[in-house]
């Protein structure tokens, strides 16, 4: 055996001894550890996924006003608006969300 074989081996042994230790899956989803997982960017994960919709709506009004009505858009100010737009509307989803969890916990 050379030099350059032990270590494999060892990654072996400990790849065997984290599985040996992992805990068995339950096919539960894990939970998110603490709140800051649920955050992207800094904002809450439903704002993002709104602001995400808002920024590929803004690209395809622009796509589809050109196309339909042969006019040159501006597509960086589409899509910023298009964007607010969406994370406005998410906010609000996940405002009312807290609310009527927080209802129904009491």
């Amino acid at each position: 055996m050379n030099e350059n074989q032990q270590p494999l081996q060892d990654e072996e042994n400990t790849a065997k001894e984290n599985q040996a230790a992992a805990p068995a899956e339950t096919g539960e989803p894990e939970q998110p550890e603490s709140p800051a997982e649920n955050r992207v960017f800094g904002m809450p994960r439903t704002c993002f996924r709104g602001t995400a919709l808002g920024v590929a709506f803004g690209f395809l009004l622009c796509g589809f006003a050109g196309i339909l009505f042969d006019v040159q858009l501006d597509s960086t100010m589409c899509v910023i608006v298009c964007a607010a737009a969406g994370y406005l509307i998410s906010r609000m989803v996940y405002k009312k969300r807290g609310t009527d969890a927080s209802q129904n916990s009491k």
